[in-house]
């Protein structure tokens, strides 16, 4: 089956605002990714690693993301339609929520099979 990622560029309050958005929208399975948590992650556990990479502590011009999946059909183009209406006009109420940018990729199951195969089942060269 074919999908369409959809991402949303916010920051963390604003990933609050659209996973409402999202749950209105009848859309429950999302991931929210966001920089700041991994920092924080970083420096809770960092008695246990030897290093890290500086890179991974700066998330200044990182911005926090909800990711979710909808249909490459008509229904799910309405649903993105929907949402995008949604968030310009949200983002004229709230300040501090980003960009509220709705990116969009393709997504086939079968790429996630493929790889999920290839994680499971070492290649003939590793045998």
């Amino acid at each position: 089956m074919e999908w369409i990622k959809a991402k949303i560029l916010t920051t963390e309050i604003g990933a609050e605002i659209v996973t409402g958005i999202l749950l209105e929208n009848n859309i429950s399975g999302m991931e929210i990714i966001n920089p700041r948590e991994r920092v924080r992650h970083l420096n809770e556990t960092s008695a246990h690693w030897d290093y890290a990479d500086e890179k991974l502590f700066d998330v200044s011009n990182e911005e926090t993301h909800v990711i979710f999946y909808v249909t490459r059909d008509s229904e799910g183009e309405k649903i993105l339609g929907t949402i995008e209406k949604i968030l310009a006009q949200q983002k004229n109420f709230f300040d501090g929520i980003g960009s509220f940018e709705l990116k969009k990729e393709s997504a086939d199951d079968n790429d996630w099979l493929t790889n999920g195969k290839n994680i499971l089942s070492p290649s003939a060269s590793e045998k």
